[in-house]
């Protein structure tokens, strides 16, 4: 599986909001984009190709059932996590076919 320009973007991103990191804790969605320096309409399809890759979710704050940009949270998943440290490690982008030999 490759990503996108975007998609890395995006991912990068996560690591580096005014408000933390997102191999700490979820983030604010909204500093995820501003992070990325994303448009929020580009931000959110980009997001959701994430998810469906499996590297990402998105979800409402505290489950309030909202679906209001501003209250949501994006975090790595498991997976997500895996590729983000192996990128740190190594210094670049690893894609998804080289993350399942070197785990």
């Amino acid at each position: 599986m490759e990503l996108t320009e975007l998609e890395k973007q995006v991912m990068e991103a996560g690591r580096k909001t005014n408000f933390g990191d997102c191999l700490v804790e979820p983030q604010w969605s909204f500093a995820v984009a501003d992070a990325a320096r994303m448009d929020y309409k580009v931000y959110r399809g980009v997001v959701a190709s994430l998810v469906k890759k499996g590297l990402a979710n998105i979800c409402d704050n505290e489950g309030r059932g909202r679906n209001r940009f501003d209250d949501m949270v994006f975090s790595y998943t498991e997976e997500g996590k895996k590729l983000m440290t192996l990128w740190e490690l190594y210094g670049e982008f690893i894609e998804m076919y080289n993350l399942k030999n070197l785990i």
